[in-house]
């Protein structure tokens, strides 16, 4: 019996050292965001077809299905858009797109607008920035738009930064992609993500709570320390 117990041990203890110092976590989200939260659903149609106003994609191009966030040892490593193949026009990525980045999101607060990164995307192209507080920010326009939707940034809100490494848009899975350097974007407390193309025809919103690795290596090692415990008694028993 004892011998099986340190095998146990001898197997277990290496696997939560593992959690304790690397771990990789994928966050997935559906289109859940018919506008963002306080800004108007309408676009310059819908004055006149107040009926529109509800509507999740106006002018049905781009439409999308929802978003992957992956974080690895605290870091943002990486962002997939996925796009729906059912938009009537080819690509279905309307550019310029932005990516908006708050990595101190808090529950508590719901200070997701608080964006620290920001993205313009085009076509074979990217610019990357830091975002200043406070910051202006670029809305969506008519004709057949989502007005008044942010979309980006002026220019004097921005800073250069360098911390993607790549974005990429594959249209045969209808995925954006952006890569971000290793150990560039640190999350603290959590992650608020935003993505809207120009337009705002369409627009994804992801918030969600990250525990900080130094969590994560004081779990594993409150794993080790009660099988520690537990073999002690086993020994005095």
């Amino acid at each position: 019996m004892k011998k099986l117990i340190n095998l146990f041990l001898l197997c277990t203890i290496p696997l939560f050292l593992c959690v304790g110092y690397a771990s990789a976590t994928t966050y997935e989200f559906g289109d859940d965001y018919i506008y963002w939260p306080d800004y108007p659903s309408y676009s310059y149609n819908d004055i006149i077809d107040a009926a529109r106003n509800n509507d999740d994609d106006v002018g049905n191009n781009p439409m999308l299905d929802g978003m992957k966030v992956y974080v690895e040892d605290g870091y943002l490593t990486k962002v997939e858009i996925l796009f729906n193949d059912s938009s009537y026009n080819n690509p279905e990525r309307i550019t310029f797109d932005s990516l908006f980045i708050n990595s101190d999101w808090d529950s508590a607060l719901n200070n997701w607008e608080n964006w620290d990164y920001y993205v313009k995307g085009d076509v074979g192209s990217f610019a990357d920035y830091a975002v200043n507080d406070p910051y202006t920010y670029l809305y969506a326009i008519p004709w057949n738009y989502r007005q008044d939707h942010p979309v980006g940034f002026t220019q004097d809100s921005l800073l250069n930064a360098a911390f993607l490494s790549g974005l990429a848009y594959d249209t045969d899975s209808n995925i954006l992609t952006y890569t971000f350097a290793q150990n560039a974007l640190l999350i603290n407390s959590g992650f608020a993500i935003g993505y809207t193309p120009y337009c705002a025809n369409d627009v994804l919103l992801a918030t969600a709570s990250v525990p900080e690795p130094a969590t994560m290596l004081l779990f594993g090692t409150g794993l080790i320390g009660l099988a520690a415990i537990g073999r002690k008694k086993i020994r005095k028993s």
